[in-house]
């Protein structure tokens, strides 16, 4: 029986992932690491994906990474085939007032994960995942050979353990990949995240329950893909031989303006009467324009995002109901 281990299943990447590898594959275990109250939700929204897959092959761990001790026995009893790292909170806000945090979640858990599983002796191979937070982002579009320059706290973890999971890969034979993934949403997201807050505000404003939305620019351009189209990567990674790391974006920018024409759209309201700009929303030094450049991944992998940002939208819109 193949097992796999997935650190932050409750996020929307897990969600997704479990319920591919659940539809695909009979002969396997998914273990999810999360916290125990919240494995109710993550039943919920990996059914409402497909309710047909086998969730009894899913099994809820409690446990804290960043201690080795507790890693160690884990991947020592366990001996999982692959190991997808999706944890750790994704916001750069948040990061900004919780740098030791993020550094003993994030890059403490990774070097405990890589160090067991090298201890051990172990062939399990980690899909790890990066972020295009992690590059200089003065030129675009962007791909594995561009240069990096973190620029908070989240980006620097997330860069840390970039570079130790090519030291590791290089240096002690660790089978490691790093997935360097651009903005990725879906219904799962929470209100936190610019789309999903565009999309709230808007049926907020079409039930009259407010009145204005409020966005620190309308000319910032970010390459926005489906978490799906994402996880569809993760996967043809952890399949391929080769050990290597990989952009994955849609190679396509779209401007905050397009995003909100096209939600307000459909919900048929005038996105201009109800706008307000405030650039103290912006983080400072954030750069105008982030764009991948997927080449690799999509003449390597033959990957190639399904969904544009207007599926994308129409999509959150539609399932929005379900899943607030």
């Amino acid at each position: 029986m193949k097992k796999i281990l997935i650190t932050g299943v409750s996020g929307q990447d897990g969600i997704f992932l479990t319920s591919k590898i659940l539809q695909h594959n009979e002969n396997i275990e998914i273990y999810g690491i999360t916290r125990k109250e919240k494995t109710k939700d993550i039943t919920k929204n990996i059914l409402s994906l497909n309710n047909k897959v086998n969730i009894q092959k899913l099994s809820f761990i409690n446990v804290d990474l960043s201690n080795f001790e507790s890693a160690h026995s884990l991947i020592n009893n366990l001996k999982p085939h692959s190991i997808f790292n999706l944890m750790g909170p994704s916001s750069v806000y948040e990061s900004l007032n919780n740098k030791d945090y993020y550094e003993k979640n994030l890059v403490e858990s990774f070097k405990n994960i890589s160090k067991s599983i090298l201890i051990n002796n172990l062939d399990t191979k980690i899909i790890q995942a990066s972020s295009s937070e992690m590059f200089d982002v003065s030129i675009s579009p962007l791909n594995e050979n561009s240069l990096m320059k973190p620029r908070n706290p989240y980006s620097e973890c997330k860069y840390n353990i970039h570079k130790m999971s090519r030291l590791y890969r290089n240096q002690e034979g660790l089978n490691v990949v790093s997935a360097i993934m651009f903005n990725h949403e879906s219904e799962f997201r929470n209100k936190d995240f610019l789309i999903k807050k565009i999309i709230s505000t808007a049926l907020d404003i079409k039930l009259k329950n407010q009145n204005k939305l409020t966005v620190g620019s309308l000319n910032y351009v970010r390459d926005w893909s489906f978490a799906g189209d994402v996880v569809d990567g993760l996967m043809l990674m952890e399949n391929d031989e080769n050990l290597d790391d990989y952009v994955i974006g849609s190679g396509v920018g779209s401007t905050i303006k397009q995003i909100i024409e096209i939600v307000f759209s459909k919900v048929n309201l005038d996105w201009q009467e109800h706008l307000e700009i405030d650039e103290s929303l912006l983080r400072q030094n954030d750069p105008k324009t982030i764009v991948a450049d997927p080449s690799k991944i999509m003449n390597k992998l033959s990957w190639k995002p399904k969904y544009d940002i207007e599926m994308i939208l129409e999509r959150c819109i539609d399932k929005f109901e379900i899943i607030n």
